[in-house]
């Protein structure tokens, strides 16, 4: 079996207002918890812009369910 490290880790996030969970390894959930902190920019917030980047929908302020993304 793999280090303790290499294991997933799930974590519940919220996405246009519906919970869902993600399984990343524990150097994902560290990027994404710094590129949090660097944009300022809640966890749900991050993966609701990467959710709607995958979806093709551009982020606006006109749909809640893609927020707009830092500049």
């Amino acid at each position: 079996m793999g280090r303790s490290e290499d294991r997933a880790i799930l974590r519940n996030v919220r996405i246009a207002g519906r919970r869902t969970s993600i399984k990343l390894e524990a150097a994902m959930w560290e990027a994404l918890f710094e590129l949090c902190a660097r944009t300022g920019l809640s966890l749900d917030q991050v993966c609701a812009l990467a959710a709607c980047k995958r979806r093709g929908k551009n982020p606006s302020l006109k749909r809640p369910d893609c927020p707009v993304a830092p500049e």
